[in-house]
Order: C-alpha cells, then structure tokens, then sequence
C-alpha cells in the first residue's frame, strides 16, 4: 500500500470500515498485508502489545492505528513473542513486519 496515494489508503480504509459496520462485533478478525510498521512507542502497548520490531510508525501504520482505535480493534500479530526468524520479512535493509492480524479484545 506505500505505493498508493492518501485518497486511495483512505477509501481502503473507508471499505473496510463499511464492512466491519455490516458484521457483528464480535465476529470481527481482519488479517493482511497492510505494509505498514508499527512502532514501539509506550502508547501502543495496549492497542499493538510489545512485541513490534520498528522503532517508530509509517503513514500507513498510522492509518492502521487510527482505524484500529475508531473500530475497537487491536492488532493481535504484536501482542506476543516469535522466534526473531518469524518476526517479519525480510528486506533489504533488515525486515519489516507487514503482515498483521486485527481482533476485538474478546479474542485475546
């Protein structure tokens, strides 16, 4: 999504909450490719956990924070430890780690 321009992130993000308004809440799990970083700030801990390898966030991860907040969401694929091999991918220079699972705190 780093190739796409803000109007087309925020319609993105704009469908995606449509659909979540269609689902009942605690049937909500959305999983992907958000190509976004999270970073390891304190005031992340309770919507993203400890376990994020960036030290600051991206635009999109920015993105994801915001609509993760307004849906009462929280991005599961940080909340706990993986082997460091399995932490993201890898790419030159080091990894990042784009892929993310978001649940409603139920189904922590």
């Amino acid at each position: 999504m780093n190739d796409k321009d803000d109007q087309e992130k925020e319609r993105f993000y704009e469908n995606l909450e449509e659909m979540c308004n269609r689902i009942p809440r605690h049937d909500i799990i959305i999983m992907g490719d958000f190509d976004m970083k999270l970073g390891n700030k304190e005031y992340l801990q309770l919507l993203a956990g400890p376990c994020k390898i960036h030290d600051s966030s991206n635009e999109n991860g920015n993105m994801l924070i915001q609509f993760s907040i307004r849906n009462k969401l929280i991005v599961k694929s940080t909340m706990f430890p993986h082997k460091h091999i399995h932490l993201g991918i890898w790419r030159i220079p080091g990894s990042n780690q784009i892929d993310h699972v978001l649940a409603i705190s139920r189904h922590s």
